[in-house]
């Protein structure tokens, strides 16, 4: 694959995340340009917004190995942050997310 096709299929994954998650946060999210460090999406919160932050790491492959994605998403996150991986592939109908289950159960504890 080229690396303009590369790019292109990583922004197509990262708009696809960003506007999923635009119903939890009133302000915008950002998408960092591709081959950037760092966080592919940025959250700009707002006072009203979800009382989570997450840090998302975005990926839009055929075969995805999880465990270096989800290494790449925690080295990423900054301190305070919740890491999200949000993950799908070419012509998949869903977007799926992973995240560590105490994660999740202290936010639903809220």
């Amino acid at each position: 694959m080229r690396t303009s096709s590369a790019k292109a299929k990583g922004r197509r994954g990262a708009q696809l995340a960003a506007k999923i998650l635009q119903d939890l946060y009133k302000n915008k999210i950002m998408i960092a340009s591709s081959g950037t460090n760092g966080e592919d999406l940025t959250i700009v919160r707002h006072p009203d917004d979800l009382n989570v932050v997450f840090s998302v790491e975005v990926k839009n492959q055929e075969k995805l190995n999880l465990l270096d994605a989800w290494g790449q998403c925690v080295a990423n996150c900054p301190e305070g942050s919740v890491p999200l991986l949000c993950h799908t592939r070419n012509r998949q109908e869903h977007m799926f997310a992973t995240m560590r289950l105490e994660d999740l159960v202290r936010i639903l504890k809220r």
